[in-house]
C-alpha cells in the first residue's frame, strides 16, 4: 500500500500514547500548546534556506496544509524527488505559499547547511512557500523520528513525502517516487477537515483498501 491517510488510527494513536507519557523532544521550544498535535511534534528551532529561523510547529505547521520530505545535499540520488516536488509545485500553483506549503528538511547539519539548501533550492525553482529547512542534529532527528518513524533506516525517510492538514489533525503519507499528479492530490484528501471527534478529526479521503474489497 503506498499511502495511507491517518487520524485516530496509527499516527494518532501513537500521538496519545506518547503526548500523556510526557516524551516531548529536549530540543522543543517551551510554550504554550496549541492544535491537536502541539504534544507531539517537536516545536524545534529550524533555519531556512534563505537565512532565516522559526519554530517548527508554532510557525510552520499550526493553520497549514503540508507535504515534507527529507532531503541530502550529497545524496544525488535523492535529488529526483526534489524535481518531482518541482513537478508538484508547479501544480499547486498559487495555492503555495497561501495554504500549501513544501517543507523539506535535512538530514545532515554538517553538510546541509543554510547555503547548500539555498543553491538546492535555486538549482530546482522553489519558490515562496517551498522551504528547505536545517538545523542542529538532535532537533532534525527529533523531527524524522516523529514524522517518519523512529528508525536508522535513512532510506525510509527519504522514500516517503508527509502530506497533512495539521489543524485538523489528518495525515498520510506516499512514496516520493509517485507521479506529481498523485502527490498533488493527496492535499485535497485532507482540505477539508470537518468536525473534531474528540481530540482529532474523522478520517477524510479515499475509502481503505480493506474497505474497497
Amino acid at each position: 500500500m503506498s499511502d495511507n491517510v491517518q487520524s485516530s488510527s496509527a499516527l494518532s494513536a501513537d500521538i496519545g500514547t506518547k503526548a500523556s507519557a510526557g516524551e516531548v523532544s529536549g530540543t522543543d521550544c517551551s510554550r504554550p500548546l496549541r492544535g491537536p498535535l502541539s504534544a507531539y511534534i517537536p516545536n524545534v528551532v529550524v533555519q531556512t534556506h534563505d537565512f532565516r529561523k522559526a519554530l517548527f510547529y508554532d510557525d510552520l505547521l499550526l493553520g497549514k496544509l503540508v507535504l515534507i520530505n527529507c532531503v541530502s545535499t550529497r545524496d544525488h540520488e535523492s535529488w529526483s524527488n526534489i524535481e518531482n516536488l518541482a513537478k508538484v509545485q508547479a501544480l499547486l500553483g498559487q495555492r503555495l505559499g497561501q495554504d500549501v506549503f513544501i517543507y523539506s528538511i535535512a538530514t545532515d547539519p554538517n553538510d546541509d547547511t543554510p547555503e547548500a539548501l539555498r543553491s538546492l533550492a535555486e538549482k530546482y525553482g522553489a519558490k515562496d512557500g517551498w522551504l528547505f529547512l536545517t538545523g542542529a542534529q538532535d532537533a532534525l532527528q527529533a523531527l524524522r523520528d516523529r514524522l517518519f518513524g523512529q528508525s536508522s533506516n535513512h532510506n525510509c525517510s527519504m522514500s516517503l513525502i508527509r502530506y497533512g492538514n495539521v489543524s485538523a489533525g489528518l495525515w498520510g503519507g506516499i512514496l516520493a517516487t509517485a507521479s506529481a499528479e498523485s502527490i498533488a492530490e493527496r492535499v485535497s484528501w485532507v482540505t477539508a477537515g470537518g468536525p473534531m471527534s474528540g481530540a482529532y478529526a474523522i478520517r477524510r479521503g479515499p475509502a481503505r483498501l480493506s474497505d474497497e474489497v
